[in-house]
């Protein structure tokens, strides 16, 4: 017991005398080192969320014991593993800089590679909570598993950190089937464990409030959607979070082709009103010619909101209002962009266990700083049409 203390006490002055993980802009090492036959088996075994025990190194300080598991839809891979790390698996009370976890985003389905990191910085800078996220190079077991993307994890501590609060109720989204917020059922069982999975306050959360939403939804229109829906969700946080899902054309997201998709949904204690968390942004800029309404109708509870003229004014003018962030400041977007991928271009030309080659990768960095310029644009001429149509 005192060997343990000792070992935490070592861990967090580590902690404090290194620089703050998520904020790095270079391209991070990071070392994971388990038994042999544990790595065969999690590769073998890529479908499986089995956790092994494992060692994590940053910086020449190790983190030991700690727990991971494949992770992911359809990025599972037996190849490029795409991993979560839970620091606190086998030592309650182990952080990594405050986290317990952290998600490692193994890239499978993002050609340029910066497609999920550009669209949580678009969100974060729009000022909603978003993950924070940095580059790392994997080894594992001396390995080399190439560029990768290590995420925040969102958890109740990101919830203390990005919310300020971290006791009311959080759920995950799962797709299981193609839905858009129409009710499931009479039962609180339709909801939960799926498609919405809790995170947090697992025995004694409520499952009520998710049906009453979507009963709610179903009954509102445009006289009384005000009253129906405000006290239960964050219509103002949710217009903005549809303003920026438009920018990127995300295919993939709460207005996805396949229904909503790629979210968590936070009940505040603070009001007992649900905010809407973005999470899996690989599926975006793509389509720069995406119809800025694509997928709204379909959604029930954006169609409600956004036929309300004072909402759908609004939704226009947060849109207005996100272009002006990717544009402003020397373009900072597109900036960003072409910055993010000449540091990481090194590290993704050479990476061994990637999917795509480096002539797609180069072809899809070049498409992406094209679909910023070109979706700005085209997005400024379809609001200056709808602006005509409303004022």
């Amino acid at each position: 017991a005192a060997s343990s203390l000792l070992l935490v006490q070592v861990q967090l002055l580590a902690q404090v005398q290194l620089p703050v993980f998520l904020d790095q802009t270079a391209v991070e090492d990071v070392m994971l080192t388990l038994a042999p036959i544990d790595w065969a088996a999690l590769k073998e075994n890529y479908l499986d969320n089995t956790y092994y025990p494992a060692d994590f190194e940053w910086r020449g300080q190790k983190w030991a014991q700690v727990g991971i598991r494949s992770r992911g839809r359809g990025t599972r891979s037996a190849v490029k593993p795409a991993l979560r790390i839970d620091f606190g698996r086998y030592a309650s009370s182990q952080r990594f800089q405050t986290m317990k976890n952290l998600s490692i985003e193994n890239l499978e389905q993002d050609p340029p590679m910066v497609r999920e990191y550009l669209s949580m910085a678009l969100f974060r800078r729009a000022g909603l909570a978003a993950p924070r996220e940095v580059y790392i190079h994997m080894y594992v077991n001396g390995e080399d598993l190439g560029l990768q993307l290590a995420m925040e994890f969102i958890d109740k501590v990101f919830l203390k950190s990005a919310l300020k609060e971290d006791s009311g109720d959080l759920y995950e989204y799962s797709w299981v089937d193609v839905w858009n917020w129409n009710p499931r059922g009479d039962l609180d069982s339709h909801y939960a464990p799926e498609p919405f999975e809790l995170k947090t306050n697992e025995k004694t959360a409520p499952l009520w409030p998710l049906r009453k939403l979507t009963e709610s939804i179903a009954s509102a229109d445009t006289s009384n959607v005000k009253e129906q829906l405000e006290s239960q969700i964050d219509i103002d946080l949710l217009i903005r979070h549809l303003a920026v899902e438009v920018f990127l054309a995300d295919m993939d997201g709460f207005c996805g082709d396949v229904g909503t998709n790629n979210f968590y949904i936070y009940r505040r204690s603070a009001d007992n009103r649900f905010q809407v968390l973005p999470w899996d942004k690989d599926a975006t800029f793509v389509d720069y010619e995406r119809d800025m309404w694509k997928g709204i109708p379909e959604n029930s509870l954006t169609r409600k909101i956004l036929d309300h003229p004072s909402y759908r004014r609004q939704f226009l003018s947060e849109l207005g209002k996100i272009l002006n962030l990717v544009e402003t400041d020397g373009n900072w977007l597109a900036r960003l962009a072409s910055d993010t991928l000449t540091r990481i271009r090194p590290w993704a030309n050479a990476d061994p266990v990637k999917k795509y080659s480096n002539e797609v990768f180069e072809q899809s960095a070049t498409d992406l700083q094209y679909f910023v310029v070109e979706r700005a644009r085209l997005l400024r001429l379809a609001l200056a049409r709808e602006l005509v149509l409303w004022y």
